[in-house]
């Protein structure tokens, strides 16, 4: 049952942000299937080898623009964002079309994407870390899916780069951190002179990323999500105070985010799993997230953002989503655990979360029956 406001906001991020990348992708998969029927009524059929190509030339010019700007250089310009994850999301989707060939765009054209997976959505909320072969969310999936449906889209014709918009919370355009800066380079689909698409629901900084003087853009409800800019706005902080989180400043400064500490395992304490109610915000290292459950052998449930994208697999936890963690092994114990409450959480009734999500998606189609906007807000608005 979720009780507390802390929780309940968390899953109408996660659950909108997951409704608004579905939209997305839809409309990703008409424009591949419109573009690819006018163009085989035209030629009389698409070449395989030339989408290969443009995925590849894409990987290289990527790669090639890393090493170029890189270290102090890549924080001072904001290209392509720090720890960007498109290189490892443009080797799994070479991979994915080497495999697919001439197959790729039939696949799409019956909805099936990475992993033969479809974006359907289950009565639940996506679990970080799930199998990417048998779940379609909560991994390397949805953003590397995105990012091959929009470039196979680009190749066939499709405007997709002026049609961002239609791509709320899947993929973002990012200007440079340094809007002086500016960059050589020729036509391509997501890399321009003075920003960059990047693809995937969490991207480090994101709100206050957009928040900042220098782009004065705003905090956006689909705006891409960290861990600490999704938790802080579940404590209710101003845009303001959200431009300045990080999950540091959660853990050190507390007090001035209403905060209060319930539990640790600093210098060698046991965490006392008595202690933690639904709810509270647990910080562990550089992250942090909103307990929504526990057990009684140690084990808390979370809602996260993550981004832990496995360079050498290209699986990993990605997006918003459920987690597990033992609070006594060996791993949770290396590093120390912090749990706090706000004072002002609990709800005056409790719900499911089962039904929860079907509110929020019931609000979801309401607000966005004729396609979903990118608007100035906060996802509280679909509570």
């Amino acid at each position: 049952m979720i009780d507390s406001s802390t929780a309940a906001h968390m899953v109408a991020q996660i659950r909108a942000k997951q409704r608004s990348i579905k939209s997305a992708h839809d409309y990703l998969v008409d424009q591949v299937n419109t573009h690819a029927e006018e163009q085989i009524e035209s030629s009389g059929e698409i070449s395989f080898s030339a989408i290969q190509e443009s995925i590849s030339r894409s990987k290289a010019i990527l790669e090639s623009k890393n090493s170029e700007i890189s270290g102090d250089k890549q924080l001072v310009t904001g290209f392509p964002i720090n720890n960007s994850r498109s290189g490892v999301q443009l080797r799994v989707v070479e991979e994915w079309a080497s495999h697919s060939q001439d197959n790729l765009i039939s696949d799409i054209s019956k909805g099936k994407l990475h992993r033969g997976l479809n974006n359907n959505i289950a009565d639940d909320l996506p679990q970080l870390g799930a199998d990417s072969d048998a779940q379609f969310w909560g991994n390397e999936n949805s953003s590397v899916s995105t990012m091959m449906l929009y470039l196979t889209a680009h190749h066939l014709g499709a405007d997709v780069d002026v049609n961002i918009k239609y791509l709320a919370g899947a993929a973002t355009l990012y200007p440079f951190v340094d809007t002086r800066h500016s960059i050589k380079i020729d036509p391509h689909p997501f890399l321009f002179n003075k920003s960059m698409i990047l693809f995937g629901d969490y991207q480090l900084g994101g709100h206050r990323y957009f928040s900042r003087q220098e782009h004065n853009i705003g905090q956006r409800v689909f705006a891409s999500e960290d861990c600490s800019s999704a938790v802080g706005k579940t404590l209710g902080l101003t845009e303001a105070q959200i431009i300045g989180i990080w999950t540091g400043a959660l853990r050190d400064d507390h007090q001035q985010y209403g905060l209060t500490p319930v539990t640790t395992s600093k210098d060698d304490q046991q965490i006392n799993m008595d202690l933690i109610e639904t709810g509270d915000v647990f910080v562990r290292g550089g992250h942090t997230s909103i307990i929504y459950r526990k057990d009684n052998s140690g084990n808390i449930f979370t809602m996260d953002f993550n981004r832990d994208l496995n360079a050498e697999t290209g699986r990993g936890m990605l997006g918003g989503g459920t987690y597990q963690r033992n609070l006594f092994d060996a791993q949770s114990r290396s590093t120390d655990m912090y749990v706090f409450r706000h004072t002002d959480a609990k709800l005056k009734e409790s719900v499911s979360l089962t039904e929860l999500i079907a509110r929020i998606d019931s609000e979801f189609a309401e607000k966005y029956q004729d396609g979903v906007k990118n608007d100035k807000g906060d996802c509280s608005m679909f509570l």
